[in-house]
């Protein structure tokens, strides 16, 4: 017996090439939400990381710009002590089915690439597996 995985949605037990039964379901991706609403410390880390200036990676500014924020509100965030907070606050607002993963793949984008935040969220990407055994 083997196990595989079909369609990256279920974890299937395998007998010779047959699918015998599933093992696990997956339930889908969290909202980037619900993740910060169950942990405050995550998504202050996170607002921090994205205010944080990092050599030749993008941050809170190309977020904000890349789900439409207004530009008014993005320039008056120049001179702001917190503007990670504020394009945060702006997300869980404007954009409340945002999930996780969507906002990691943003992260990853060539002109972003912090993947020091994405390494922050990855256990937070999807909703437990439910066992079907």
């Amino acid at each position: 017996m083997a196990l595989k995985i079909r369609d990256f949605r279920c974890l299937y037990l395998c007998c010779y090439d047959r699918i015998v039964m599933p093992l696990f379901v997956f339930l889908g991706y969290k909202l980037l939400i619900e993740v910060f609403q169950n942990s405050l410390d995550l998504q202050e880390r996170v607002e921090k990381l994205l205010a944080k200036k990092v050599q030749g990676v993008g941050g809170w500014k190309h977020v904000a710009f890349n789900y439409k924020m207004d530009e008014l509100d993005i320039s008056s965030l120049e001179g702001s002590q917190e503007p990670g907070k504020s394009v945060i606050e702006y997300l869980k607002a404007n954009n409340t089915e945002l999930t996780v993963y969507e906002f990691c793949k943003t992260l990853k984008e060539s002109n972003i690439r912090r993947l020091d935040i994405v390494k922050e969220l990855l256990d937070h990407l999807s909703a437990p597996m439910e066992q079907t055994t």
